[in-house]
Formats: structure tokens, sequence, C-alpha cells
């Protein structure tokens, strides 16, 4: 399987690991879903493209070691990213596309060693552990005001992190 095609009016709900595994998959064009559920493209490793609209939910390890995609404006409306839905992802540069996100699950973005920059939502309470554990490549991140907890290993490894500035909002770390 290299390509999935529907009408871009359809209206999907996606079953979880319905494309798990799926090596050769490059291209999916569908029409409007709302979640990207746990697994559905994990380990697609020659995913490229990747057109769907209305997402505003991406499950645990929806997306777990998609080397090759890198399509992140689809992801704008997202407000809930799972645990692991990113991990060894290879997105890089200066990262804005999940802004809306008012929940980013633990590990999420782990070992995506080529994001150098970091945009999070400022409704963001929450920095889970090890949410960018390994993103050797982060350079800057802000940490909006009303963010309370930072969870442990959220930042360990990223070694190209020079400086960071905790908001007076932050409780524990």
């Amino acid at each position: 399987l290299t390509k999935v095609t529907s009408d871009e009016n359809t209206k999907f709900i996606l079953g979880k690991e319905v494309f798990k595994n799926c090596d050769s998959l490059v291209e999916v064009n569908l029409g409007s879903i709302n979640e990207i559920p746990s697994y559905c493209f994990a380990k697609c490793k020659a995913l490229i493209i990747l057109n769907v609209q209305n997402v505003t939910k991406v499950g645990e390890h929806a997306f777990e070691d998609c080397k090759s995609f890198s399509n992140l404006e689809l992801f704008r409306d997202v407000t809930f990213i799972g645990s692991y839905a990113f991990t060894n992802c290879r997105f890089s540069g200066h990262i804005d596309s999940f802004a809306n996100a008012t929940t980013i699950g633990e590990d999420a973005f782990s070992g995506c060693y080529l994001i150098n920059e970091f945009e999070l939502n400022p409704l963001l309470k929450v920095l889970e552990p090890r949410v960018f554990y390994n993103c050797q490549g982060l350079k800057s991140i802000n940490l909006p005001e009303g963010i309370t907890s930072i969870g442990a290993e959220a930042l360990a490894s990223c070694c190209s992190l020079t400086e960071l500035t905790l908001p007076n909002s932050i409780v524990e770390l």
C-alpha cells in the first residue's frame, strides 16, 4: 500500500492502528477527520504526504517513528496531543503548528532531534514528563506564564538548549 485517497468532502472516523506499520505508505488524502487515533500511522516510515481537515486530536503513538513525515500545517487546530504521538519524527526548524494544544502528553516529541524552536499554547498548564526528551537540536522554547508544572526529564538531553526562562507560575519542577 503506497497511497490512500478519498473524496475530500467525505467525513471519516479512523480506527486505531488502521495504517500501523505500512512501511510503503507515502501519501494519504482523506476528507474531514476530527481525530487521528492511537497508532494510526505509527511506523509508517515512508509517509510524506497527509492531507486531512479539521483534526483536533492526535492520539497516543499516532505518528511514532514516521521519519519522513513533516507536513505540520494540518495540526493548527489540534488541542490534544497524546503521549508518544510524534516520538522520533524528523520535524525540523521552528515549530508553531501546535500552538493551540492545551494538552501535550508525555514523550509526545521525544527523540525529535531536528526541532530547534517550539511554541507552546499560553493555556498549557503542564509540561508532561519527557515531552521533549532527547530533542538535541532544541535551542528555544517559550514557557508561557500560567504553566505550573514541568515533569521529570521534560527537557532532558536537550543539549542545544542554553537558556530557559521559568515563568512565575511554576510551582513544580
